[in-house]
Parts: C-alpha cells; sequence; structure tokens
C-alpha cells in the first residue's frame, strides 16, 4: 500500500511564520514530543519519502506505530493553524475597535467608550497583543484627561502609567528573546550543529545568556515559550541531546 502524503503537503504548504508558530507553541506542551521530531524530518525532505523516516528512526519506539503519529501531528498542525489565525484574527478585531474607540470618543459618548476600551484590553491580554494595548492605555488617559477638564478627579492617571511602563517591559522583553531565536536558529538551519568555533562562540553566548540561564525572566507566555525553544535548540546544536530533550518537553 503507497504511503500517505497528506502529512508531507500540509507540512510544505506552511510558510515559514505558521512553521514558527507550530515548533514555538510545541515547545510548550508537555508529554511526548515525537511529533516533533517526525515533523523536522518531513520538512527537510523534498519528496516524501517514508523508507527514509522509518530508518532515520528505526531505534524510536514511536515508529512502529508511524501511521497513527503521522494523524497525531497532522491534527496538532492543523490545530496550530487554527491558533495562528486566531491570532492574527485577535490583531484585525482590535485594530476594528481601536476604530470604534476613536468614533465613540469624537461624538463624545465616553461612557461606551469606556465600555469598548475595558472590552478590548481583555482581549489584548488574553493574545498578548501589547502594541494594542499601548494604544487602548492611551485612549484611557486621554478619557482620564477629559475627565480631569470636568472636574471629575476619580481615576488615578498614576496606573495607567503603570502599566503602560508594564506593557513597555514586556515588548522589550519579547523583543530581546525573538533576536536571541532568529540567532540561534540561523545557526541550526545552517547545518544543524556547530560546525566551527565561531558558530560554537554563538551558541555559547546565547547559552549564557542572563535571559537564557536565569528563572523567571520570561514576562510573558510568548517569551516562555521562545526561551524553551531556544534553550532546546543550543542543546541540541551543542550535541548535548539529553538537554535538548528536556527542553523542547517543558
Amino acid at each position: 500500500m503507497k504511503p500517505s502524503t497528506e502529512l508531507f503537503h500540509l507540512i510544505k504548504s506552511l510558510s515559514k511564520s505558521e512553521k514558527r508558530y507550530f515548533k514555538l507553541s510545541s515547545a510548550l506542551q508537555s508529554g511526548d514530543k515525537n511529533y516533533l521530531k517526525l515533523f523536522e524530518a518531513i520538512e527537510l525532505q523534498d519528496e516524501y519519502d517514508e523508507s527514509a523516516i522509518k530508518n532515520k528512526f528505526k531505534k524510536e519506539t514511536f515508529i512502529q506505530h508511524l501511521p497513527s503519529e503521522k494523524n497525531h501531528l497532522y491534527h496538532l498542525i492543523l490545530k496550530s493553524l487554527r491558533g495562528f489565525y486566531a491570532d492574527k484574527s485577535a490583531a484585525a478585531m482590535l485594530q476594528e475597535q481601536l476604530r470604534n474607540i476613536e468614533l465613540l470618543f469624537n461624538k463624545a459618548l465616553y461612557k461606551e467608550c469606556t465600555k469598548l476600551i475595558r472590552k478590548a484590553k481583555k482581549m489584548a491580554y488574553d493574545y498578548e497583543k501589547y502594541y494594542f494595548l499601548l494604544d487602548l492605555i492611551d485612549w484611557e488617559k486621554i478619557l482620564v484627561e477629559e475627565e480631569y477638564l470636568r472636574g471629575n478627579f476619580d481615576k488615578d492617571l498614576n496606573k495607567l502609567v503603570d502599566e503602560e511602563s508594564d506593557c513597555l517591559e514586556k515588548l522589550r522583553n519579547l523583543a530581546e528573546y525573538q533576536m536571541l531565536y532568529s540567532q540561534i536558529n540561523y545557526a541550526f538551519r545552517k547545518g544543524g550543529y556547530a560546525r566551527s568555533d565561531e558558530e560554537q562562540a554563538i551558541v555559547d553566548r546565547i547559552s549564557n545568556y542572563h535571559l537564557i540561564i536565569g528563572k523567571n525572566t520570561a514576562l510573558s507566555t510568548k517569551a516562555a515559550t521562545a526561551c524553551y525553544y531556544i534553550k532546546g535548540l543550543c542543546a541540541t546544536t551543542a550535541r548535548n541531546l539529553e538537554d535538548s530533550y528536556t527542553n523542547f518537553m517543558k
């Protein structure tokens, strides 16, 4: 019976962003992650070769039930794609909400405006959309200033300033992890292992970076996901497969 190629075609159809989202989200999942090994092996193939897959993982237990592993991976990718586009949908919805907030403000419908901001902020926090949160906090500050002009001093502007600072710190933190991810991913993609002293120096520098070796340094779920994946790639690139497995399992 000819091996099914649906999984191969699905993996090959993924964009770089979709693949990255799948791998990063996998870093947060608990339990066995043989599906990630299978994903990366198929990803490297130009044409689907099931015999090569079986040979590559012949010492692995999961290869004995490859069809079910392929089916499991197929549905995990679809689940990841739903999450990826839900994340993008949240961004589109927040953009729309910001336009609605501006319209309500221009009509001096401040109560309705405040209600919409509260709803949008919950979504922004749920999806860790900190850039949108900054815009929403700006609108809250504008509304507070409007209240001050009308002699109402019940709202505390300092709380919004503190919240804004917290958002900025989380954005800086995530950006730093994304930079480290790009660097180690580049070294990994060139060959999977450090092949020169220069590449090893990159791996060592990232492995010992304060955001990687420190505890509780990731300030958001997205940053924590990136941190575990960076640790896993560093360990893989340094041929430390035990540490790699440990981090990819987190």
